[in-house]
């Protein structure tokens, strides 16, 4: 099968996974794969593929947002301990205090007035 013929059945499974409406268009894209690809490529050979792409298009996205932010936050933290911080906080701490200390002053301003 060449990468034409390919991609052509790809989109189709694709665009029925979509119209679908089933989260990811799981069981949809899936299924439509295996029965169009069942002359061209094993049946168990194929749902192996699936749950790699599966693993690929979604996990690793994950991983790699879980990862990010959590290297940013530990970064903070070394370079402010570095710096000798007295108490090394990540800027989103900070931004988190900032906005609870300036919510405390809302709340004390409106009941001078009240």
């Amino acid at each position: 099968m060449g990468v034409l013929a390919f991609s052509a059945l790809f989109l189709l499974a694709q665009v029925a996974g979509l119209l679908s409406h089933v989260p990811g268009g799981v069981v949809v894209f899936d299924t439509l794969m295996v029965l169009l690809m069942k002359s061209a490529v094993p049946v168990e050979q194929m749902m192996a593929t699936l749950l790699r792409y599966r693993l690929v298009y979604y996990l690793m996205p994950f991983v790699v947002g879980a990862a990010l932010p959590a290297a940013y936050e530990a970064r903070a933290r070394v370079v402010g301990a570095a710096n000798g911080s007295p108490r090394a906080s990540s800027p989103l701490q900070q931004n988190r205090r900032k906005s609870t200390r300036a919510l405390g002053e809302r709340r004390t301003v409106r009941q001078d007035h009240s």
